[in-house]
């Protein structure tokens, strides 16, 4: 049996998806104290991830790595990732492998990418809970160094 505060997942961190300097299509995460090794993306309400990045060990501190086409060193992708609708949303985030220690979720449309410039990321807005969620911020990549846990 499980109690609801242990059933429930320790949330830390600030995952972000953007591009790098060279337009490329990235992931990162700045993970806190949360041992992080598996990425998601999923659709919005779907049950399923699009696609996962795995890495065989957590490691500390800003990590960033490629989303589409090309080799990631300390990340590897399972499935392909498929082109991103503009009017769909998406979910994002880190986790352990057993999903009981995360980042946030940053919630993102295939739009608010498309419109990022080479070196800008988009992460989890400074939200209280109340009232509508606003939209995903926009930092620079190093800028999501700096962001505080």
């Amino acid at each position: 049996m499980c109690l609801l505060s242990a059933c429930s997942p320790i949330v830390q961190g600030s995952p972000a998806i953007g591009l790098d300097a060279g337009g490329r299509l990235i992931g990162a995460v700045q993970p806190c104290t949360v041992d992080v090794t598996v990425a998601h993306l999923r659709a919005d309400g779907a049950d399923e991830d699009l696609v996962t990045w795995e890495r065989s060990s957590a490691e500390e501190g800003l990590q960033v790595w490629l989303l589409g086409p090309g080799r990631s060193l300390a990340w590897s992708r399972s499935g392909e990732l498929p082109d991103l609708d503009p009017a769909t949303t998406y979910e994002f985030w880190v986790s352990a492998d057993d999903d009981q220690e995360r980042t946030d979720r940053l919630s993102v449309t295939g739009a608010e990418i498309a419109a990022l410039t080479a070196g800008q990321v988009l992460v989890p807005p400074d939200w209280s809970g109340q009232g509508a969620e606003p939209p995903a911020a926009v930092l620079s990549l190093g800028d999501l160094a700096d962001l505080p846990c």
